[in-house]
C-alpha cells in the first residue's frame, strides 16, 4: 500500500476517534500507517537495518503527540502529514549519526541525490 492510498475520509476517521480515546484507537492508526510509513522511510534512503526502527520512533513520537493535545487539535490537525514530518526528521537524525561516526558503511545507503528519488516516484507513478 502507498502512503498516497490512504483516503482524507480515511484520515478523517482516524482523527474522530483519536479525538476521543487515544489509546484505544492509536493501534489501529498505527497498523494503518506502518506500511506506508516504512516505504517512505525506505524512500528517504535510509538504510534498510534502520528502517523498522526510525518507523516505530516515528509512531512513538505521534502517539505522545496525540497524548498531549486537546481533541479539537486532533480533530484539526494534518496527522498523516506530521507523522511523516516526524519520519523524515528522524532520518536526518540518523543520517547525522553516521556522518558523525564516520560509519561510512552504512553512510552509502544514504547517497541517492534528489534527481534519484524524484526518478523513484515518476517511476512508481507509471
Amino acid at each position: 500500500m502507498k502512503m498516497d492510498q490512504l483516503s482524507d475520509n480515511h484520515e478523517e476517521t482516524f482523527k474522530k476517534l483519536l479525538a476521543e480515546d487515544v489509546d484505544r484507537h492509536f493501534p489501529a492508526f498505527a497498523r494503518a500507517y506502518e506500511t506506508p510509513l516504512r516505504c517512505y522511510i525506505a524512500g528517504m534512503g535510509a538504510h534498510s537495518s534502520d528502517v523498522d526502527d526510525i518507523a516505530h520512533e516515528a509512531l512513538i513520537r505521534i502517539r505522545f503527540w496525540l497524548k498531549d493535545s486537546y481533541p479539537q487539535k486532533i480533530r484539526t490537525s494534518h496527522l498523516e502529514t506530521y507523522l511523516y514530518r516526524i519520519a523524515e526528521n528522524c532520518v536526518r537524525v540518523k543520517q547525522r549519526e553516521y556522518r558523525m561516526r564516520g560509519d561510512w558503511s552504512q553512510f552509502q545507503d544514504f547517497l541517492i541525490t534528489e534527481v534519484d528519488i524524484f526518478d523513484e516516484l515518476i517511476d512508481s507513478e507509471l
